[in-house]
């Protein structure tokens, strides 16, 4: 059966592949069960967290 995942780490193919290794690895250690996926490299969710802030920046303005 397979074990449930703890932690999920997706990264860009841009992170060198010892580094996201040796994370999961020193998760590991402490029983962890760490899924991990790799995604192109590109821009993620940019959009949808500029919203809110340029919305706070707005209200702030008026203040």
């Amino acid at each position: 059966m397979n074990e449930p995942i703890h932690v999920a780490l997706s990264y860009q193919e841009d992170l060198p592949e010892w580094m996201a290794n040796e994370f999961i690895g020193e998760a590991s250690l402490s029983g962890l069960h760490i899924g991990s996926e790799k995604r192109p490299i590109g821009l993620y969710a940019a959009f949808e967290w500029a919203i809110p802030t340029l919305i706070a920046v707005y209200i702030l303005r008026r203040i």
